[in-house]
């Protein structure tokens, strides 16, 4: 009887001491869960930490327009009213060298105004002949006036600038060559305004005008 009881009162013992630290326990949990309310499992912060992280927005497209002297960055949309589309329009002008350049031949230097007034020539009356054209009507337009792009090329002579005219003319290029009267004299020519694209593959081979002003 006397071991028996001794082994209840044991038993009770251990039960109590277990009690007590399970206690203990809880209290601790109870107490960490008061002073870090957000601490949760590692399942519910990873779900709350994807719920929290949206995918970032697509940026807008871009691309790129790259043409000759000149390099543009265009919206996908196309952004504004002026040199949105992928690729600009675009006057050619061309001039003889030969005109400011010995080049061996019967040479008589043109003073620097009257071969700008020859462009200047050439360039209005290829305006006004394709005055009803699409690519004209655009080119001359409000919203164009102040975002003109031209070309001045040069080739050697007046040989070269009547063959490039015969060539512009067989391509269907609109363009004007301009002679010069009463001299009867070809000087320069300029296309109509038109996509790089549909005339540079006409003009790639020639040089742009390089010619220096000196006194």
């Amino acid at each position: 009887m006397a071991s028996a009881s001794a082994t209840g009162r044991l038993a009770r013992s251990r039960g109590l001491a277990c009690a007590r630290a399970l206690g203990n326990r809880t209290l601790i949990l109870s107490k960490v869960i008061q002073t870090y309310p957000n601490v949760g499992s590692r399942s519910t912060q990873t779900a709350r930490s994807s719920q929290a992280a949206p995918t970032p927005p697509a940026r807008p497209g871009r691309r790129r327009s790259l043409r000759r002297g000149v390099f543009t960055t265009c919206s996908m949309a196309g952004e504004g009213t002026t040199n949105t589309t992928s690729e600009v329009r675009l006057q050619y002008v061309v001039l003889r060298r030969d005109l400011w350049r010995d080049e061996g031949e019967a040479f008589v230097s043109w003073p620097l105004g009257a071969i700008v007034a020859q462009g200047c020539h050439a360039a209005t009356a290829a305006l006004w002949a394709s005055r009803d054209e699409v690519d004209t009507k655009a080119y001359c337009s409000d919203d164009n006036l102040d975002h003109m792009h031209k070309a001045v090329l040069e080739v050697k002579g007046e040989a070269q600038l009547r063959t490039l005219s015969e060539k512009l003319t067989k391509e269907g290029i609109q363009h004007k060559l301009w002679v010069e009267q009463p001299e009867n004299v070809a000087t320069c020519l300029a296309t109509a305004p038109l996509p790089k694209s549909r005339i540079y593959p006409h003009v790639k081979k020639l040089q742009l005008c390089k010619a220096s002003v000196t006194k």
